[in-house]
């Protein structure tokens, strides 16, 4: 139970951050601030380009800083970052909110969005490993449609706050990063629970 609540809180994580509201709607938002299309989507394929190189970076801090670390850093980042958008977009600061997207994708790019898929491996034993894959890779989907859906309900319901509930979810997921998940950097399935999954679970 506790390697798939594990794996499932970092795949929600990942989708319910709002990093897909950023980039489904980052030409909508940079339109709406800076009324220029030649500029929205040029901002919007900026970020695209350091979401990659995010990523890539992170292959090489995931070794040496190890995964919970990274993990942590990411999602209190990301939440910190998503109070800040919420400040600029009330006050109208326009520049700075450009600034703290790009941020946001960075903290994204090297934490919560490629170390979920590789721990998979990691907290699961390998006969369930497969089958845990599956259940996150359609809890994974499922948040995607929930935000790629509801963000623009929830930026009419919620105007300059629409970040906000992110904030809110990314706080929880680092708390729970904090004090319940394992490292598990360089350890054994049942060293990282403790337990022996051939005779339990």
């Amino acid at each position: 139970k506790r390697p798939m609540v594990a794996a499932c809180v970092l795949h929600a994580g990942m989708q319910f951050s709002g990093i897909n509201a950023v980039f489904y709607y980052s030409s909508s938002i940079f339109m709406a601030v800076f009324g220029s299309m030649e500029v929205a989507n040029r901002l919007s394929l900026l970020l695209a380009v350091i979401n990659v190189a995010a990523t890539v970076a992170a292959a090489g801090m995931i070794e040496r800083l190890g995964r919970k670390t990274l993990l942590l850093v990411s999602a209190a980042a990301m939440a910190v970052t998503s109070s800040l958008i919420v400040l600029c977009f009330v006050m109208k600061w326009d520049l700075a909110l450009v600034a703290l997207f790009m941020c946001f994708v960075v903290f994204f790019g090297f934490g919560l969005g490629p170390i979920p898929w590789i721990v998979l491996s990691e907290l699961f034993p390998p006969y369930a490993a497969g089958a845990a894959s599956s259940v996150c890779l359609a809890l994974n989907w499922a948040c995607n449609f929930i935000v790629g859906v509801g963000f623009l309900p929830l930026s009419k319901l919620l105007g300059s706050w629409s970040f906000m509930p992110f904030a809110v979810f990314l706080t929880g997921v680092a708390v729970y990063i904090a004090k319940w998940l394992p490292e598990t950097k360089g350890k054994s399935v049942e060293e990282v629970w403790g337990v022996s999954f051939a005779e339990s679970e």
